[in-house]
């Protein structure tokens, strides 16, 4: 999928990883006279004092959705992309995955939790040509994967297949949670270098699709296991060009 094909890039989860993805993110795309579709933020939460150590957004705007934040942010700094900025405060869920979710969409998922994951992962699965480049790490370490769908075929595995837990409900829809139920959620956990390398890794995946497309020749790996404590990487499921 080339710059010019995709109709909407989505980021879901504009907190740790979220947040630095989206400045970088939010960069490339003002600077890519090719990109021309649509770039939504999707977050149903809020920054609060004890984020500031990990997640990147002005003090300000603490209290403020973190979508919401976010897109203010790119409206002062990236003035051109922001004509084309939606920003959802909401969870994904049930409700609003397949209008957030359409053909030629990128989206890279940046939640903490299986539900948002699965839920992702199974409208990818229902369009015929999209990409869902997916984050998860815990304190140190963590792992990215790339799934694309091309022309209503697997260019590679789902995440389903790498990582079969996303598939079982291990908690519940945020989006359907009241204000006292999502409070009790956990949270945290991670640091800023942690956070940051997924970011960089989301990014490292979205050049080689718009520069080498769906092409398997052009890329050897669908998933990258990071350890930013012993600086290790781990390249997952060599995709054979033959295939």
């Amino acid at each position: 999928m080339k710059l010019g094909q995709i109709k909407k890039v989505v980021v879901i989860g504009c907190g740790g990883t979220g947040s630095y993805l989206i400045d970088v993110l939010s960069r490339f795309l003002e600077n890519s006279p090719d990109f021309t579709g649509q770039f939504w933020l999707v977050d149903g939460d809020k920054y609060s004092a004890d984020n500031a150590s990990r997640q990147n957004f002005h003090y300000k705007l603490e209290g403020y959705n973190k979508a919401e934040a976010q897109a203010a942010i790119i409206s002062q700094r990236f003035p051109q992309i922001n004509e084309r900025l939606t920003y959802i405060g909401e969870y994904v869920g049930d409700k609003n995955v397949n209008s957030i979710l359409e053909e030629g969409t990128v989206v890279f998922n940046c939640v903490d939790n299986h539900v948002a994951r699965r839920l992702v992962e199974t409208r990818i699965s229902q369009l015929k040509d999209a990409v869902h480049i997916c984050a998860g790490n815990e304190k140190v370490d963590g792992q990215v994967q790339y799934r694309v769908r091309k022309s209503g075929r697997d260019m590679t595995p789902t995440i389903f297949n790498r990582f079969p837990e996303i598939q079982e409900k291990m908690d519940g829809d945020r989006s359907q949670m009241s204000c006292e139920q999502l409070s009790k959620l956990p949270s945290g956990g991670q640091i800023i270098a942690t956070n940051f390398m997924a970011a960089a890794l989301m990014m490292m995946y979205f050049t080689s699709l718009i520069n080498f497309g769906a092409n398997k020749n052009y890329f050897p790996c669908d998933t990258v296991r990071f350890d930013v404590l012993n600086a290790s990487f781990l390249r997952e499921g060599v995709i054979d060009p033959k295939v």
